[in-house]
Protein backbone atom coordinates (compact mmCIF):
# COMPACT_ATOMS: atom_id res chain seq x y z
CA UNK A 1 0.00 0.00 0.00
CA UNK A 2 2.81 2.38 0.86
CA UNK A 3 4.41 1.69 -2.51
CA UNK A 4 1.08 2.30 -4.23
CA UNK A 5 0.28 5.66 -2.63
CA UNK A 6 3.86 6.92 -2.81
CA UNK A 7 4.02 6.39 -6.58
CA UNK A 8 4.25 9.83 -8.23
CA UNK A 9 2.84 8.64 -11.55
CA UNK A 10 -0.29 7.29 -9.87
CA UNK A 11 -0.83 10.58 -8.07
CA UNK A 12 -0.48 12.48 -11.34
CA UNK A 13 -3.07 10.21 -12.96
CA UNK A 14 -5.48 10.92 -10.10
CA UNK A 15 -4.92 14.69 -10.49
CA UNK A 16 -5.59 14.40 -14.21
CA UNK A 17 -8.71 12.30 -13.62
CA UNK A 18 -10.17 14.66 -11.01
CA UNK A 19 -9.63 17.99 -12.79
CA UNK A 20 -10.47 16.64 -16.25
CA UNK A 21 -13.74 15.14 -14.97
CA UNK A 22 -14.55 18.33 -13.07
CA UNK A 23 -14.13 20.42 -16.23
CA UNK A 24 -16.02 17.94 -18.42
CA UNK A 25 -18.95 17.89 -15.99
CA UNK A 26 -19.21 21.67 -16.07
CA UNK A 27 -18.99 21.61 -19.85
CA UNK A 28 -21.71 18.95 -20.13
CA UNK A 29 -24.15 21.23 -18.28
CA UNK A 30 -22.89 24.56 -19.60
CA UNK A 31 -23.23 23.86 -23.33
CA UNK A 32 -26.94 22.90 -23.54
CA UNK A 33 -27.99 25.50 -20.99
CA UNK A 34 -26.28 28.40 -22.76
CA UNK A 35 -27.57 27.28 -26.16
CA UNK A 36 -31.09 26.91 -24.81
CA UNK A 37 -30.97 30.30 -23.09
CA UNK A 38 -29.91 31.77 -26.42
CA UNK A 39 -33.08 30.47 -28.04
CA UNK A 40 -31.65 27.34 -29.70
CA UNK A 41 -34.34 24.66 -29.88
CA UNK A 42 -34.03 21.38 -28.01
CA UNK A 43 -34.10 19.57 -31.37
CA UNK A 44 -31.08 21.53 -32.60
CA UNK A 45 -29.20 20.93 -29.33
CA UNK A 46 -29.76 17.17 -29.72
CA UNK A 47 -28.61 17.46 -33.35
CA UNK A 48 -25.37 19.12 -32.19
CA UNK A 49 -24.68 16.27 -29.77
CA UNK A 50 -25.51 13.65 -32.42
CA UNK A 51 -22.97 15.11 -34.85
CA UNK A 52 -20.46 15.35 -32.02
CA UNK A 53 -20.78 11.64 -31.20
CA UNK A 54 -20.63 10.73 -34.90
CA UNK A 55 -17.37 12.64 -35.41
CA UNK A 56 -15.99 11.31 -32.13
CA UNK A 57 -16.70 7.70 -33.07
CA UNK A 58 -15.41 7.86 -36.66
CA UNK A 59 -12.21 9.73 -35.76
CA UNK A 60 -11.34 7.97 -32.47
CA UNK A 61 -8.08 6.56 -33.95
CA UNK A 62 -6.96 10.19 -34.23
CA UNK A 63 -5.78 9.94 -30.61
CA UNK A 64 -3.22 7.30 -31.58
CA UNK A 65 -1.99 9.19 -34.62
CA UNK A 66 -1.47 12.40 -32.66
CA UNK A 67 0.13 10.57 -29.73
CA UNK A 68 2.80 9.17 -32.05
CA UNK A 69 3.62 12.63 -33.36
CA UNK A 70 3.33 14.95 -30.32
CA UNK A 71 2.99 12.60 -27.34
CA UNK A 72 0.02 11.45 -25.26
CA UNK A 73 0.06 14.37 -22.80
CA UNK A 74 0.19 16.96 -25.59
CA UNK A 75 -2.57 15.15 -27.46
CA UNK A 76 -4.83 15.43 -24.43
CA UNK A 77 -3.89 19.08 -24.05
CA UNK A 78 -4.87 19.66 -27.68
CA UNK A 79 -8.19 18.01 -26.87
CA UNK A 80 -8.67 20.39 -23.94
CA UNK A 81 -7.90 23.40 -26.17
CA UNK A 82 -10.50 22.25 -28.73
CA UNK A 83 -13.11 21.84 -26.02
CA UNK A 84 -12.33 25.31 -24.69
CA UNK A 85 -12.72 26.77 -28.19
CA UNK A 86 -16.12 25.12 -28.58
CA UNK A 87 -17.09 26.56 -25.19
CA UNK A 88 -16.28 30.05 -26.45
CA UNK A 89 -18.26 29.40 -29.62
CA UNK A 90 -21.26 28.43 -27.51
CA UNK A 91 -21.09 31.82 -25.79
CA UNK A 92 -21.02 33.67 -29.12
CA UNK A 93 -24.36 32.39 -30.33
CA UNK A 94 -25.18 32.51 -34.02
CA UNK A 95 -28.26 31.09 -35.68
CA UNK A 96 -27.19 29.20 -38.80
CA UNK A 97 -26.52 25.55 -39.50
CA UNK A 98 -22.81 26.11 -40.20
CA UNK A 99 -22.32 27.55 -36.74
CA UNK A 100 -23.99 24.52 -35.17
CA UNK A 101 -21.90 22.17 -37.32
CA UNK A 102 -18.72 23.97 -36.26
CA UNK A 103 -19.56 23.44 -32.58
CA UNK A 104 -20.43 19.78 -33.22
CA UNK A 105 -17.25 19.03 -35.19
CA UNK A 106 -14.92 20.76 -32.72
CA UNK A 107 -16.54 18.94 -29.80
CA UNK A 108 -16.25 15.66 -31.71
CA UNK A 109 -12.57 16.21 -32.53
CA UNK A 110 -11.91 16.98 -28.89
CA UNK A 111 -13.52 13.71 -27.83
CA UNK A 112 -11.73 11.74 -30.52
CA UNK A 113 -8.34 13.06 -29.39
CA UNK A 114 -9.07 12.42 -25.73
CA UNK A 115 -11.36 9.48 -24.98
CA UNK A 116 -9.15 6.57 -26.18
CA UNK A 117 -6.25 7.87 -24.08
CA UNK A 118 -8.34 7.81 -20.89
CA UNK A 119 -8.00 4.03 -20.91
CA UNK A 120 -4.68 3.70 -22.73
CA UNK A 121 -2.55 5.89 -20.44
CA UNK A 122 -3.43 4.12 -17.15
CA UNK A 123 -2.84 0.76 -18.84
CA UNK A 124 0.74 1.85 -19.59
CA UNK A 125 1.45 3.38 -16.19
CA UNK A 126 -0.33 1.32 -13.53
CA UNK A 127 1.24 -1.96 -12.50
CA UNK A 128 -0.99 -4.93 -13.28
CA UNK A 129 -1.30 -5.97 -9.63
CA UNK A 130 -2.63 -2.51 -8.75
CA UNK A 131 -5.07 -2.18 -11.66
CA UNK A 132 -8.15 -3.15 -9.68
CA UNK A 133 -7.39 -0.79 -6.83
CA UNK A 134 -6.51 2.03 -9.21
CA UNK A 135 -9.66 1.63 -11.28
CA UNK A 136 -11.88 1.56 -8.18
CA UNK A 137 -10.27 4.65 -6.65
CA UNK A 138 -10.32 6.44 -9.99
CA UNK A 139 -14.01 5.70 -10.50
CA UNK A 140 -14.92 6.97 -7.02
CA UNK A 141 -12.81 10.08 -7.62
CA UNK A 142 -14.54 10.76 -10.95
CA UNK A 143 -17.99 10.37 -9.38
CA UNK A 144 -17.05 12.82 -6.64
CA UNK A 145 -15.56 15.25 -9.16
CA UNK A 146 -18.65 15.02 -11.39
CA UNK A 147 -20.96 15.92 -8.52
CA UNK A 148 -18.84 18.93 -7.63
CA UNK A 149 -18.76 19.97 -11.29
CA UNK A 150 -22.53 19.72 -11.74
CA UNK A 151 -23.21 21.70 -8.57
CA UNK A 152 -20.60 24.30 -9.50
CA UNK A 153 -22.03 24.73 -13.01
CA UNK A 154 -25.61 24.96 -11.74
CA UNK A 155 -24.71 27.52 -9.09
CA UNK A 156 -22.94 29.92 -11.43
CA UNK A 157 -25.37 29.41 -14.30
CA UNK A 158 -28.18 30.52 -12.00
CA UNK A 159 -26.09 33.58 -11.12
CA UNK A 160 -25.37 34.05 -14.84
CA UNK A 161 -21.66 34.27 -14.12
CA UNK A 162 -20.30 32.68 -17.28
CA UNK A 163 -16.82 34.17 -16.82
CA UNK A 164 -16.21 32.20 -13.61
CA UNK A 165 -17.40 29.02 -15.33
CA UNK A 166 -15.15 29.46 -18.39
CA UNK A 167 -12.08 30.38 -16.34
CA UNK A 168 -12.65 27.40 -14.02
CA UNK A 169 -12.81 25.02 -16.99
CA UNK A 170 -9.62 26.49 -18.51
CA UNK A 171 -7.72 26.23 -15.22
CA UNK A 172 -8.91 22.68 -14.57
CA UNK A 173 -7.79 21.51 -18.00
CA UNK A 174 -4.44 23.22 -17.50
CA UNK A 175 -3.87 21.48 -14.15
CA UNK A 176 -4.84 18.13 -15.72
CA UNK A 177 -2.29 18.66 -18.50
CA UNK A 178 0.48 19.70 -16.09
CA UNK A 179 -0.14 16.51 -14.09
CA UNK A 180 0.17 14.32 -17.19
CA UNK A 181 3.29 16.16 -18.31
CA UNK A 182 5.02 15.04 -15.09
CA UNK A 183 4.82 11.40 -16.16
CA UNK A 184 7.82 9.89 -17.94
CA UNK A 185 7.20 10.31 -21.67
CA UNK A 186 8.89 7.00 -22.42
CA UNK A 187 6.12 5.20 -20.56
CA UNK A 188 3.45 6.77 -22.79
CA UNK A 189 4.70 5.63 -26.20
CA UNK A 190 1.78 4.69 -28.45
CA UNK A 191 2.62 1.27 -29.87
CA UNK A 192 0.08 1.00 -32.70
CA UNK A 193 1.87 1.99 -35.93
CA UNK A 194 -1.16 2.78 -38.10
CA UNK A 195 -4.04 3.64 -35.71
CA UNK A 196 -6.70 4.36 -38.33
CA UNK A 197 -5.90 1.36 -40.51
CA UNK A 198 -5.56 -1.13 -37.67
CA UNK A 199 -8.60 0.18 -35.78
CA UNK A 200 -10.98 -0.15 -38.73
CA UNK A 201 -9.41 -3.46 -39.76
CA UNK A 202 -10.10 -4.80 -36.27
CA UNK A 203 -13.60 -3.35 -36.25
CA UNK A 204 -14.74 -5.07 -39.45
CA UNK A 205 -12.67 -8.23 -39.21
CA UNK A 206 -14.45 -11.37 -38.07
CA UNK A 207 -12.56 -12.82 -35.15
CA UNK A 208 -12.88 -14.38 -31.75
CA UNK A 209 -13.06 -10.90 -30.21
CA UNK A 210 -16.69 -10.31 -31.23
CA UNK A 211 -17.85 -10.21 -27.61
CA UNK A 212 -15.16 -7.67 -26.80
CA UNK A 213 -16.41 -5.46 -29.64
CA UNK A 214 -19.96 -5.67 -28.29
CA UNK A 215 -18.79 -4.71 -24.81
CA UNK A 216 -16.85 -1.75 -26.23
CA UNK A 217 -19.87 -0.70 -28.27
CA UNK A 218 -22.13 -0.86 -25.23
CA UNK A 219 -19.65 1.24 -23.30
CA UNK A 220 -19.86 3.82 -26.06
CA UNK A 221 -23.65 3.91 -25.73
CA UNK A 222 -23.32 4.37 -21.97
CA UNK A 223 -21.14 7.46 -22.56
CA UNK A 224 -23.66 8.87 -25.03
CA UNK A 225 -26.58 8.13 -22.71
CA UNK A 226 -24.82 9.78 -19.78
CA UNK A 227 -24.14 12.99 -21.70
CA UNK A 228 -27.61 13.11 -23.25
CA UNK A 229 -29.16 12.57 -19.80
CA UNK A 230 -27.19 15.51 -18.37
CA UNK A 231 -28.18 17.68 -21.33
CA UNK A 232 -31.88 16.85 -21.05
CA UNK A 233 -31.84 17.38 -17.28
CA UNK A 234 -30.30 20.81 -17.77
CA UNK A 235 -32.87 21.82 -20.39
CA UNK A 236 -35.76 20.48 -18.32
CA UNK A 237 -34.52 22.48 -15.32
CA UNK A 238 -34.78 25.61 -17.45
CA UNK A 239 -38.17 24.90 -18.97
CA UNK A 240 -39.47 23.74 -15.62
CA UNK A 241 -38.83 27.04 -13.85
CA UNK A 242 -42.40 28.21 -14.09
CA UNK A 243 -43.17 27.08 -17.63
CA UNK A 244 -43.85 23.39 -17.12
CA UNK A 245 -44.10 23.38 -13.38
CA UNK A 246 -46.87 21.63 -11.53
CA UNK A 247 -50.25 23.18 -12.03
CA UNK A 248 -50.94 22.90 -8.33
CA UNK A 249 -47.84 24.46 -6.80
CA UNK A 250 -46.11 27.73 -7.62
CA UNK A 251 -42.88 28.82 -5.94
CA UNK A 252 -42.75 32.56 -5.40
CA UNK A 253 -40.10 34.59 -3.63
CA UNK A 254 -41.86 37.03 -1.33
CA UNK A 255 -39.24 38.80 0.81
CA UNK A 256 -39.50 39.84 4.41
CA UNK A 257 -41.64 37.36 6.30
CA UNK A 258 -41.21 38.13 9.98
CA UNK A 259 -38.23 40.29 9.14
CA UNK A 260 -36.27 37.77 7.07
CA UNK A 261 -36.23 36.75 3.42
CA UNK A 262 -37.72 33.31 2.81
CA UNK A 263 -38.63 31.15 -0.18
CA UNK A 264 -42.36 30.56 -0.23
CA UNK A 265 -44.52 28.01 -2.03
CA UNK A 266 -48.03 29.26 -2.77
CA UNK A 267 -50.62 26.63 -3.67
CA UNK A 268 -53.79 27.07 -5.69
CA UNK A 269 -55.81 26.92 -2.48
CA UNK A 270 -53.98 30.00 -1.25
CA UNK A 271 -51.85 28.30 1.43
CA UNK A 272 -48.28 29.48 1.98
CA UNK A 273 -45.51 27.03 2.86
CA UNK A 274 -41.84 27.58 3.62
CA UNK A 275 -40.00 26.06 0.60
CA UNK A 276 -37.09 24.92 2.80
CA UNK A 277 -38.88 23.40 5.82
CA UNK A 278 -42.33 22.64 4.41
CA UNK A 279 -43.88 24.46 7.38
CA UNK A 280 -47.15 26.27 6.68
CA UNK A 281 -46.98 30.02 7.24
CA UNK A 282 -50.07 31.53 8.83
CA UNK A 283 -50.56 35.24 8.21
CA UNK A 284 -52.32 37.25 10.89
CA UNK A 285 -52.62 40.38 8.78
CA UNK A 286 -56.19 41.67 9.00
CA UNK A 287 -58.06 41.94 5.70
CA UNK A 288 -59.48 45.44 5.24
CA UNK A 289 -62.92 45.96 3.82
CA UNK A 290 -63.41 46.78 0.16
CA UNK A 291 -63.91 50.43 1.04
CA UNK A 292 -60.88 50.57 3.28
CA UNK A 293 -58.78 48.80 0.67
CA UNK A 294 -59.38 51.64 -1.73
CA UNK A 295 -58.10 54.30 0.62
CA UNK A 296 -54.54 55.48 0.44
CA UNK A 297 -51.90 53.92 2.65
CA UNK A 298 -51.32 56.11 5.72
CA UNK A 299 -47.54 55.96 5.60
CA UNK A 300 -45.46 55.70 2.47
CA UNK A 301 -43.26 52.66 2.08
CA UNK A 302 -39.60 53.52 2.54
CA UNK A 303 -37.92 54.44 -0.72
CA UNK A 304 -34.97 52.17 -1.55
CA UNK A 305 -31.59 53.72 -2.04
CA UNK A 306 -31.47 52.42 -5.60
CA UNK A 307 -33.74 50.67 -8.04
CA UNK A 308 -33.11 46.92 -8.33
CA UNK A 309 -31.66 45.89 -11.68
CA UNK A 310 -32.59 42.94 -13.83
CA UNK A 311 -30.27 40.33 -12.42
CA UNK A 312 -29.34 38.58 -15.64
CA UNK A 313 -28.50 41.77 -17.51
CA UNK A 314 -24.95 42.93 -16.86
CA UNK A 315 -23.29 44.46 -19.92
CA UNK A 316 -26.48 44.78 -21.93
CA UNK A 317 -29.67 46.69 -21.31
CA UNK A 318 -33.11 45.26 -21.90
CA UNK A 319 -34.90 46.97 -24.75
CA UNK A 320 -38.61 47.38 -24.05
CA UNK A 321 -40.36 47.29 -27.45
CA UNK A 322 -43.08 49.80 -28.25
CA UNK A 323 -45.08 48.63 -31.26
CA UNK A 324 -47.31 51.04 -33.10
CA UNK A 325 -50.76 51.45 -31.59
CA UNK A 326 -53.77 51.00 -33.84
CA UNK A 327 -55.78 54.20 -34.15
CA UNK A 328 -59.14 52.68 -35.01
CA UNK A 329 -61.63 52.31 -32.17
CA UNK A 330 -64.27 49.62 -31.92
CA UNK A 331 -65.18 50.26 -28.27
CA UNK A 332 -68.77 51.06 -27.45
CA UNK A 333 -69.70 53.84 -25.04
CA UNK A 334 -73.11 52.99 -23.74
CA UNK A 335 -73.62 50.73 -20.75
CA UNK A 336 -76.81 49.08 -19.63
CA UNK A 337 -78.25 47.15 -22.60
CA UNK A 338 -78.96 43.42 -22.62
CA UNK A 339 -75.40 42.48 -23.52
CA UNK A 340 -72.64 41.85 -21.01
CA UNK A 341 -70.54 44.90 -20.20
CA UNK A 342 -66.80 44.15 -19.94
CA UNK A 343 -64.24 46.78 -18.87
CA UNK A 344 -60.56 46.14 -19.67
CA UNK A 345 -57.82 47.60 -17.47
CA UNK A 346 -54.24 46.93 -18.53
CA UNK A 347 -51.09 47.99 -20.31
CA UNK A 348 -50.01 47.84 -23.96
CA UNK A 349 -50.91 44.15 -24.23
CA UNK A 350 -54.56 45.32 -24.22
CA UNK A 351 -54.14 48.94 -25.34
CA UNK A 352 -52.33 48.22 -28.61
CA UNK A 353 -54.41 47.13 -31.61
CA UNK A 354 -57.77 48.75 -30.85
CA UNK A 355 -59.26 47.21 -33.97
CA UNK A 356 -60.89 43.95 -35.03
CA UNK A 357 -57.69 42.05 -34.16
CA UNK A 358 -57.43 43.44 -30.62
CA UNK A 359 -57.93 41.36 -27.47
CA UNK A 360 -60.78 43.53 -26.16
CA UNK A 361 -62.72 43.41 -29.43
CA UNK A 362 -62.23 39.65 -29.94
CA UNK A 363 -63.29 38.94 -26.36
CA UNK A 364 -66.43 41.02 -26.88
CA UNK A 365 -67.26 38.98 -29.98
CA UNK A 366 -66.65 35.69 -28.15
CA UNK A 367 -68.91 36.76 -25.27
CA UNK A 368 -71.47 38.80 -27.26
CA UNK A 369 -70.57 41.73 -25.02
CA UNK A 370 -69.94 45.46 -25.03
CA UNK A 371 -66.29 46.16 -24.32
CA UNK A 372 -64.72 49.28 -22.80
CA UNK A 373 -60.97 49.27 -23.31
CA UNK A 374 -59.48 51.49 -20.59
CA UNK A 375 -55.96 50.07 -20.91
CA UNK A 376 -53.08 52.56 -21.06
CA UNK A 377 -49.84 51.51 -22.74
CA UNK A 378 -46.68 51.78 -20.66
CA UNK A 379 -48.41 51.77 -17.29
CA UNK A 380 -47.97 49.45 -14.33
CA UNK A 381 -50.24 48.12 -11.64
CA UNK A 382 -48.11 49.80 -8.98
CA UNK A 383 -47.22 53.40 -8.36
CA UNK A 384 -43.58 54.35 -8.75
CA UNK A 385 -41.36 55.48 -5.91
CA UNK A 386 -41.54 59.25 -5.70
CA UNK A 387 -45.14 59.52 -6.93
CA UNK A 388 -47.58 61.17 -4.55
CA UNK A 389 -49.87 58.80 -2.63
CA UNK A 390 -52.44 61.24 -1.35
CA UNK A 391 -55.71 61.65 -3.29
CA UNK A 392 -55.41 65.46 -3.32
CA UNK A 393 -52.18 65.45 -5.36
CA UNK A 394 -52.37 62.06 -7.08
CA UNK A 395 -50.43 61.84 -10.40
CA UNK A 396 -50.10 58.12 -11.18
CA UNK A 397 -51.85 56.57 -14.20
CA UNK A 398 -51.26 53.11 -12.76
CA UNK A 399 -53.94 50.48 -12.17
CA UNK A 400 -54.41 51.94 -8.69
CA UNK A 401 -54.90 55.40 -10.21
CA UNK A 402 -57.45 54.19 -12.78
CA UNK A 403 -59.52 52.40 -10.13
CA UNK A 404 -59.33 55.41 -7.81
CA UNK A 405 -60.68 57.58 -10.64
CA UNK A 406 -63.47 55.07 -11.37
CA UNK A 407 -64.36 55.13 -7.70
CA UNK A 408 -64.33 58.94 -7.63
CA UNK A 409 -61.47 59.32 -5.16
CA UNK A 410 -59.38 61.41 -7.57
CA UNK A 411 -60.25 63.66 -10.56
CA UNK A 412 -59.88 62.29 -14.08
CA UNK A 413 -57.71 65.17 -15.34
CA UNK A 414 -54.51 63.11 -15.34
CA UNK A 415 -56.09 60.71 -17.86
CA UNK A 416 -56.86 63.35 -20.47
CA UNK A 417 -55.76 62.24 -23.92
CA UNK A 418 -56.33 58.58 -23.17
CA UNK A 419 -59.24 56.32 -24.04
CA UNK A 420 -59.62 55.59 -20.35
CA UNK A 421 -60.14 59.28 -19.65
CA UNK A 422 -62.77 59.55 -22.39
CA UNK A 423 -64.74 56.65 -20.97
CA UNK A 424 -64.52 57.95 -17.40
CA UNK A 425 -65.71 61.41 -18.52
CA UNK A 426 -68.64 60.02 -20.51
CA UNK A 427 -71.77 60.92 -18.51
CA UNK A 428 -73.65 57.95 -19.97
CA UNK A 429 -71.21 55.48 -18.49
CA UNK A 430 -72.43 53.94 -15.24
CA UNK A 431 -69.76 51.67 -13.75
CA UNK A 432 -72.27 50.14 -11.34
CA UNK A 433 -73.70 48.19 -14.31
CA UNK A 434 -70.36 46.59 -15.29
CA UNK A 435 -70.53 42.78 -15.44
CA UNK A 436 -66.82 42.00 -15.74
CA UNK A 437 -63.55 43.80 -15.10
CA UNK A 438 -60.51 42.26 -16.82
CA UNK A 439 -57.23 43.29 -15.16
CA UNK A 440 -54.01 42.62 -17.08
CA UNK A 441 -50.70 43.97 -15.73
CA UNK A 442 -47.31 42.68 -14.67
CA UNK A 443 -44.63 42.94 -17.36
CA UNK A 444 -44.01 46.68 -16.85
CA UNK A 445 -43.98 46.16 -13.08
CA UNK A 446 -41.37 43.45 -13.57
CA UNK A 447 -39.22 45.60 -15.87
CA UNK A 448 -39.31 48.48 -13.37
CA UNK A 449 -37.86 46.27 -10.63
CA UNK A 450 -41.07 45.99 -8.62
CA UNK A 451 -41.42 43.43 -5.81
CA UNK A 452 -44.10 40.78 -6.60
CA UNK A 453 -45.44 41.06 -3.06
CA UNK A 454 -44.68 41.73 0.59
CA UNK A 455 -46.41 39.32 2.97
CA UNK A 456 -45.91 41.70 5.91
CA UNK A 457 -47.60 44.59 4.04
CA UNK A 458 -50.19 43.01 1.69
CA UNK A 459 -51.60 46.38 0.57
CA UNK A 460 -48.27 48.06 -0.24
CA UNK A 461 -48.88 50.25 -3.32
CA UNK A 462 -45.32 49.61 -4.47
CA UNK A 463 -45.78 45.82 -4.80
CA UNK A 464 -47.59 44.03 -7.59
CA UNK A 465 -49.78 41.95 -5.27
CA UNK A 466 -50.55 44.99 -3.13
CA UNK A 467 -51.68 46.98 -6.18
CA UNK A 468 -53.96 44.15 -7.30
CA UNK A 469 -55.56 43.95 -3.85
CA UNK A 470 -56.19 47.70 -3.74
CA UNK A 471 -57.62 47.74 -7.27
CA UNK A 472 -60.01 44.86 -6.58
CA UNK A 473 -61.22 46.64 -3.45
CA UNK A 474 -61.83 49.87 -5.37
CA UNK A 475 -63.75 48.14 -8.16
CA UNK A 476 -65.93 46.14 -5.78
CA UNK A 477 -66.83 49.34 -3.96
CA UNK A 478 -68.18 50.76 -7.25
CA UNK A 479 -69.46 47.57 -8.92
CA UNK A 480 -70.38 45.10 -6.16
CA UNK A 481 -72.07 42.72 -8.61
CA UNK A 482 -69.25 42.64 -11.14
CA UNK A 483 -66.95 39.63 -11.58
CA UNK A 484 -63.25 40.39 -11.78
CA UNK A 485 -60.77 38.45 -13.91
CA UNK A 486 -57.12 38.75 -12.86
CA UNK A 487 -54.82 37.88 -15.80
CA UNK A 488 -51.24 36.89 -15.12
CA UNK A 489 -48.39 38.20 -17.30
CA UNK A 490 -47.63 36.17 -20.43
CA UNK A 491 -44.44 34.29 -21.21
CA UNK A 492 -41.86 36.81 -22.49
CA UNK A 493 -38.41 36.99 -24.05
CA UNK A 494 -35.92 39.80 -23.53
CA UNK A 495 -33.36 41.27 -25.91
CA UNK A 496 -30.53 43.79 -25.63
CA UNK A 497 -29.90 46.92 -27.68
CA UNK A 498 -27.96 44.97 -30.29
CA UNK A 499 -30.73 42.39 -30.59
CA UNK A 500 -28.85 39.80 -28.53
CA UNK A 501 -31.10 37.35 -26.71
CA UNK A 502 -30.73 37.89 -22.96
CA UNK A 503 -33.11 35.23 -21.67
CA UNK A 504 -36.78 34.53 -21.17
CA UNK A 505 -39.41 34.82 -18.44
CA UNK A 506 -38.22 31.57 -16.85
CA UNK A 507 -34.69 32.80 -16.26
CA UNK A 508 -34.38 36.56 -15.95
CA UNK A 509 -34.97 38.07 -12.52
CA UNK A 510 -35.51 41.75 -11.75
CA UNK A 511 -33.85 41.39 -8.35
CA UNK A 512 -37.07 40.30 -6.64
CA UNK A 513 -38.25 37.50 -8.90
CA UNK A 514 -39.00 36.29 -12.41
CA UNK A 515 -42.14 36.75 -14.48
CA UNK A 516 -43.23 33.36 -13.18
CA UNK A 517 -43.10 34.79 -9.65
CA UNK A 518 -45.43 37.59 -10.75
CA UNK A 519 -47.76 34.97 -12.19
CA UNK A 520 -47.73 33.17 -8.83
CA UNK A 521 -48.45 36.39 -6.94
CA UNK A 522 -51.38 37.16 -9.27
CA UNK A 523 -52.84 33.69 -8.77
CA UNK A 524 -52.41 33.95 -5.01
CA UNK A 525 -54.31 37.27 -4.86
CA UNK A 526 -57.02 35.80 -7.08
CA UNK A 527 -57.50 32.88 -4.70
CA UNK A 528 -57.36 35.15 -1.67
CA UNK A 529 -59.97 37.63 -3.00
CA UNK A 530 -62.12 35.04 -4.80
CA UNK A 531 -61.79 36.45 -8.31
CA UNK A 532 -61.62 34.65 -11.62
CA UNK A 533 -58.07 33.90 -12.78
CA UNK A 534 -56.54 33.57 -16.23
CA UNK A 535 -53.17 31.83 -16.31
CA UNK A 536 -51.72 33.52 -19.38
CA UNK A 537 -48.22 32.36 -18.39
CA UNK A 538 -48.65 28.58 -18.46
CA UNK A 539 -52.10 27.56 -19.66
CA UNK A 540 -51.98 29.83 -22.71
CA UNK A 541 -49.23 27.56 -24.05
CA UNK A 542 -46.75 30.18 -25.29
CA UNK A 543 -43.13 29.16 -24.66
CA UNK A 544 -39.67 29.17 -26.23
CA UNK A 545 -40.66 26.62 -28.86
CA UNK A 546 -43.43 28.73 -30.42
CA UNK A 547 -42.59 32.29 -29.30
CA UNK A 548 -41.97 33.39 -32.89
CA UNK A 549 -45.58 32.56 -33.74
CA UNK A 550 -47.21 34.32 -30.80
CA UNK A 551 -44.82 37.14 -29.77
CA UNK A 552 -43.96 39.91 -32.21
CA UNK A 553 -41.08 41.39 -30.20
CA UNK A 554 -40.65 39.08 -27.24
CA UNK A 555 -43.34 40.82 -25.15
CA UNK A 556 -46.29 41.99 -27.26
CA UNK A 557 -48.61 39.49 -28.90
CA UNK A 558 -48.92 38.89 -32.62
CA UNK A 559 -52.35 38.72 -34.23
CA UNK A 560 -52.27 34.96 -33.69
CA UNK A 561 -51.27 35.50 -30.07
CA UNK A 562 -54.05 38.02 -29.48
CA UNK A 563 -56.60 35.62 -30.92
CA UNK A 564 -55.30 32.87 -28.61
CA UNK A 565 -55.46 35.20 -25.58
CA UNK A 566 -58.97 36.48 -26.36
CA UNK A 567 -60.21 32.94 -27.00
CA UNK A 568 -59.08 31.74 -23.59
CA UNK A 569 -60.44 34.83 -21.84
CA UNK A 570 -63.79 34.43 -23.62
CA UNK A 571 -64.05 30.82 -22.50
CA UNK A 572 -63.43 31.81 -18.87
CA UNK A 573 -66.15 34.48 -18.96
CA UNK A 574 -68.66 32.30 -20.83
CA UNK A 575 -68.03 29.37 -18.51
CA UNK A 576 -68.61 31.62 -15.50
CA UNK A 577 -71.83 32.93 -17.06
CA UNK A 578 -73.12 29.42 -17.78
CA UNK A 579 -72.41 28.25 -14.24
CA UNK A 580 -73.84 31.41 -12.69
CA UNK A 581 -77.06 31.15 -14.67
CA UNK A 582 -77.43 27.46 -13.90
CA UNK A 583 -77.09 28.09 -10.18
CA UNK A 584 -73.80 26.21 -9.83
Amino acid sequence: MEKYFSNKDYRMLYYDSFFKTFANSIYAVFTPVILYKAGVSVTMIIFIFMIQFLVMGILSPLAGTLSQKIGAANTKFLSYILKSISMLLVLVVDTNIYYYLAISIIQGLSGAANNPLNTYIPSKIVDEKFRGRFNSCSYILRCFSSIIGYVFAGTFLIKDNNLIIVLSVFMSYLIAYIALAQIDKNKLQYEVKAPFKESYKYLFKKSENTKLKIVSGLRGFIIIERLIAVMMLAVLMLTGCGQTASQTDNTVVLPQINGEARNVIITESGQIFDADTGEEIILNTPQPSAEAAGQEVAEASPQPSEEPEIAVVQDAEVVVPHPEQSVSHVDTEKLGDDKLNIVFLGDSIIDNHRDETGIAYLTGVACNANVYNMAIAGTSATIEYGEKEGNEDWTSRSLIGVTKAIKGDIPTDIFKGTRAGEIMDNKEVDFSTVDYYVIEYGVNDFLRGINPGDVEDPYDMHTYAGALRIAVGNLRAVSPNAAIVLCSPCYSQFFGKNGAFLGDANMISNGYGTISDFKGACEYVSNELDTLFMDAYQTLGIDSTNADDYLEDGIHLTQKGRALYAGMLGRIINYNEDNKNSGM
